[in-house]
C-alpha cells in the first residue's frame, strides 16, 4: 500500500509541476479543440476524490456526471485545479492507510464495466494522473515549452 502511496504522491507532484510550466498557456487548447491542461488536473481532482470516497466507503460512490461536470468546469484555473488535487490527494491517501484489511479485496465494479479490488482502486488515481501528466507536457511541447 505504501508504495501505491508514494506513486500517487509522486505523480500528484509531477502534474503539479508541469501545469505551473505552462504558466498562462494553462488553458490553452489544443486546435481550439483539445481539453486545456487545466480541464485535464481538474479532472484528476474529481477522479482521485471519487475514488477516496469508494475506498472510505467500501462501496462504488454514485457518479453524478452532470454535477461532475459542473464542478470540473468550475476549476477553471490553475489555482483552483491545484487547490482541489490536494486535498483529494490526501483524502485518497488516508482513505487507503485507513481501508480495513478485511475489505481490501472486495471487488466493486466501476461505472465504465472494469472490475477492481478496493485495495487496487488506488491505482486509478496513479494511472489517471500519470497518463493526463503525459498529455501536459504534449502540449508543452506543442507550444515549445
Amino acid at each position: 500500500m505504501d508504495r501505491m502511496i508514494r506513486g500517487i504522491e509522486s505523480s500528484v507532484a509531477e502534474l503539479e509541476k508541469e501545469l505551473v510550466k505552462l504558466c498562462e498557456h494553462a488553458t490553452w487548447s489544443p486546435l481550439d479543440k483539445g481539453r486545456t491542461a487545466v480541464d485535464q488536473v481538474a479532472e484528476c481532482a474529481l477522479i482521485t476524490d471519487w475514488v477516496a470516497q469508494t475506498i472510505e466507503d467500501c462501496v462504488i460512490a454514485p457518479m453524478d456526471w452532470e454535477a461532475y461536470g459542473t464542478t470540473k468546469a468550475s476549476l477553471d484555473t490553475v489555482e483552483k485545479a491545484l487547490a482541489a488535487l490536494k486535498p483529494a490527494t490526501e483524502r485518497c491517501v488516508a482513505a487507503m492507510r485507513n481501508l480495513p484489511a478485511d475489505k481490501a479485496d472486495d471487488v466493486v465494479e466501476l461505472p465504465w464495466g472494469e472490475k477492481y479490488t478496493l485495495g487496487e482502486l488506488a491505482n486509478i488515481v496513479w494511472w489517471n494522473n500519470t497518463y493526463h501528466n503525459g498529455q501536459i507536457c504534449y502540449i508543452q511541447t506543442l507550444l515549445g515549452i
